[in-house]
């Protein structure tokens, strides 16, 4: 129930052109200059994602969000969205059959519904969503998937992604410090 957090929500997506157009900024990259290497960066990932269905709408979703600044439109959360799936369609007939790009998308949808809602509201409203499909596609669901979200994502969000990133920066320089954060980690998976 809390696959969405690397697969569905598109965060690795986020975090790649967070850290990217970061680094752009302190090299004084102009804002085009910036999104060419996101972009740059986005189409090797779909390419290594192996066109991973939550990846690409991410992508897509982050494309022409920029491409509408640049060219001063203003899009809605909503028709962003909805041009992004039918451009995905376009680019993958198929996506219909794809229950992860279903999923993807509902939760996508979802979420631009709920985001007035509070943490456990939003995370049972987004269940509710998600039940029907779920259990046409795989017969079950897990009644505590809400509570899991509310626990897991901030421990993610929070914990779980700033080591990772720290991890990746002091591995070489400070081996001891790594070994720390790895220790850190291993012992959050052993209790959850």
């Amino acid at each position: 129930g809390v696959i969405h957090l690397l697969s569905i929500s598109g965060l690795h997506v986020g975090i790649y052109t967070l850290v990217i157009s970061t680094i752009c900024y302190y090299l004084k990259l102009t804002e085009q200059e910036t999104f060419a290497i996101c972009l740059f960066i986005l189409l090797i990932g779909i390419f290594l994602s192996n066109g991973q269905a939550g990846f690409i709408r991410a992508s897509l979703t982050y494309i022409l969000d920029r491409i509408f600044k640049f060219q001063k439109h203003k899009i809605t959360h909503f028709d962003l969205l909805g041009l992004t799936c039918i451009i995905h369609l376009i680019i993958n007939p198929c996506l219909t059959l794809n229950v992860g790009a279903i999923l993807s998308y509902v939760l996508a949808l979802g979420l631009e519904l709920t985001t007035k809602l509070t943490s456990f509201k939003q995370s049972f409203a987004l269940n509710c969503l998600l039940t029907p499909l779920l259990l046409f596609h795989f017969f079950q669901f897990n009644l505590l998937t809400v509570f899991f979200n509310l626990v897991v994502v901030p421990y993610f969000n929070w914990l779980v992604m700033p080591i990772v990133f720290l991890n990746l920066v002091t591995f070489k320089l400070c081996p001891e410090i790594s070994w720390c954060f790895e220790n850190v980690l291993k012992t959050c998976e052993k209790l959850i």
